[in-house]
């Protein structure tokens, strides 16, 4: 099946009411949550710029790119693949195509995360020209807490890539989307409060700069072990990535016995 073809057959799935729902939602918990409200960062001479560094998690800017459309994104995975993976229609699907992959998964995947992608750009790109800071040069703040667009940018993916691929592996396990569901809002909360320190799998890491931080004081808690921070942060980041396009193999892969019926029939 063409790329065409491919697009003709998802549109159909789409309903408008859906799309019109989504977008209300949407626009409601930017301003339920406060995402527009705090775009200013101060850096006064007798704070550490350290402790200023850490509080960079608050701005709007951070919230909307590492909080808000990692989450919206991970709805939507479950929206549209939820119905395909009931009766496993996700593995039938792949009977109509050469590939040697489910080009069905793929491609819806790839539109989602493409989406989310130009709309993250976007919102960071829109945010920040509220955002302001003052007392200190905002080209010399460290690349681990900076808030220039393309920055915000390249921290922030990985969390998004991530948020379009765990949900989408827990659906593929369980096959329920309720399951999927749960584990997602469990892992969210989580996640964004840092309860977990399971690394490598805390991923909203620049909206959690504060706690971060803690974990590479001092001992007098005078100064940050700041290099140890760096490591720890592109390490993350890293390792989300690579964990991300794993598991986008693993799903993307067909299942081997509807592989052999199809080897056996159409060749």
């Amino acid at each position: 099946m063409c790329i065409l073809e491919l697009i003709k057959f998802e549109l159909k799935k789409i309903e408008l009411k859906h799309v019109l729902i989504f977008v209300i939602i949407s626009i409601l918990c930017i301003f339920i949550t406060g995402i527009l409200d705090y775009n200013e960062l101060i850096f006064y001479n007798d704070v550490p710029i350290m402790d200023t560094y850490s509080i960079a998690g608050w701005l709007g800017i951070i919230k909307i790119s590492d909080v808000f459309i990692p989450i919206m994104s991970a709805i939507t995975i479950i929206y549209v693949f939820s119905k395909d993976y009931s009766g496993n229609i996700n593995e039938i699907l792949t009977l109509y195509n050469k590939k040697k992959y489910n080009q069905f998964i793929v491609f819806r995947w790839c539109v989602i995360l493409a989406i989310y992608t130009v709309l993250l750009l976007i919102s960071i790109t829109i945010v920040y020209t509220f955002t302001s800071v003052k007392g200190f040069n905002i080209d010399k703040i460290d690349f681990v807490y900076s808030v220039k667009p393309i920055d915000v940018f390249l921290k922030t993916f990985p969390t998004l890539l991530w948020y379009t691929t765990f949900p989408l592996m827990i659906l593929t396990l369980t096959k329920n989307r309720f399951t999927t569901i749960a584990i997602l809002i469990t892992y969210t909360f989580a996640d964004i409060f840092f309860i977990l320190h399971m690394y490598p799998f805390v991923s909203m890491i620049n909206v959690n700069g504060f706690y971060i931080q803690k974990m590479f004081y001092m001992p007098n808690n005078i100064d940050v072990r700041f290099n140890e921070l760096k490591n720890y942060f592109f390490i993350n980041r890293g390792s989300l990535v690579v964990i991300s396009i794993i598991i986008v193999f693993y799903i993307a892969r067909k299942s081997t016995v509807l592989y052999i019926f199809y080897i056996v029939i159409f060749i």
